[in-house]
């Protein structure tokens, strides 16, 4: 049953006229190309977030010495007491970017919360029954993971990723990229879900309809296209919105796994179209649907 689970939402505060002209997207907000900065934008944005039951957002963050990190960091500054002013929580997903891999990046991604703590970020974030605070980082490595977790104990860590599947290790996870996820599941025998399960991994996205549960966490998506990025290898499949229908089939495999939490992804990651947000092409489309999905998972 879902009444109980909380609502958690991808943020990306990181939009300013640069950003904007970074890569070309399919979709284009409503209110047009915004900076995250703009107190009006906060305030229209938090207003719809609130409305539509969320409980809580994920702010990412990027790396410290990251171009657009400064305005990140004022985004952020200006969003957070406007979520506290309508009950809504937050947390942080810090993304440490690409290589150097090992210590080095493990202690990138553990140098971030010392900084959250000095800008008053964490003081009213998002805490767990045991009174840690939950704080997510993007895609490290296992042995990174396991770093982070000896060096941090006083969060409760999630490592969002995508990987092509969660089964056995086959011939779809034999590219380099997926070798770190899949060599010692291999070589035990073991699945990749117990595997990453072990390790406080989660799933950032799934392409099936049919999500699967780590340790009480599901993530559900709109749909997913990053075709324009092209990247290479283009690793991730496109996943057809199908006017609803690919969000709404997965809210149920949520409920069907007894989710303690729920996260979307995401409200306005423009250049991989997942977004919620009020688009031109999509009106408020979304933004009413998924409010309706939660007040009815929440109503159950």
């Amino acid at each position: 049953m879902l009444n109980a689970a909380k609502f958690g939402l991808y943020f990306y505060p990181w939009y300013n006229r640069q950003r904007w002209q970074e890569a070309p997207k399919k979709h284009v907000p409503i209110i047009g190309e915004y900076d995250s900065r703009d107190p009006e934008v906060i305030r229209w944005q938090a207003d719809l977030i609130a409305s539509c039951g969320f409980d809580y957002v994920i702010f990412e963050v990027v790396p410290l010495d990251d171009w657009c990190f400064d305005c990140c960091a004022e985004a952020i500054d200006r969003m957070i007491p406007e979520l506290a002013d309508r009950n809504v929580g937050w947390s942080f997903l810090i993304d440490a970017a690409a290589p150097p891999s090992g210590p080095a990046r493990a202690q990138r991604i553990l140098s971030v919360p010392d900084y959250m703590r000095d800008r008053g970020w964490e003081e009213g974030s998002l805490e767990t029954s045991t009174g840690c605070r939950r704080m997510f980082a993007y895609a490290p490595l296992p042995g990174e993971a396991e770093m982070i977790l000896k060096a941090s104990g006083s969060y409760d860590w999630r490592f969002p990723i995508w990987l092509p599947h969660w089964g056995m290790v086959d011939e779809h996870l034999a590219l380099n990229v997926h070798r770190p996820y899949s060599e010692t599941p291999e070589k035990q025998g073991a699945s990749i879900f117990d595997f990453m399960c072990s390790r406080r991994f989660i799933s950032f996205w799934e392409s099936s309809r049919h999500t699967l549960c780590f340790d009480g966490f599901c993530s559900v998506i709109p749909g997913y296209d990053d075709a324009l990025l092209r990247r290479n290898p283009q690793l991730a499949p496109q996943v057809k919105r199908d006017r609803g229908e690919t969000l709404k089939a997965q809210f149920e495999s949520a409920a069907d796994n007894n989710a303690e939490h729920v996260l979307l992804y995401g409200w306005n990651e423009y250049y991989e179209t997942t977004t919620i947000e009020p688009t031109e092409q999509y009106g408020m489309f979304y933004v009413e649907l998924v409010r309706s999905l939660i007040a009815e998972a929440k109503a159950r």
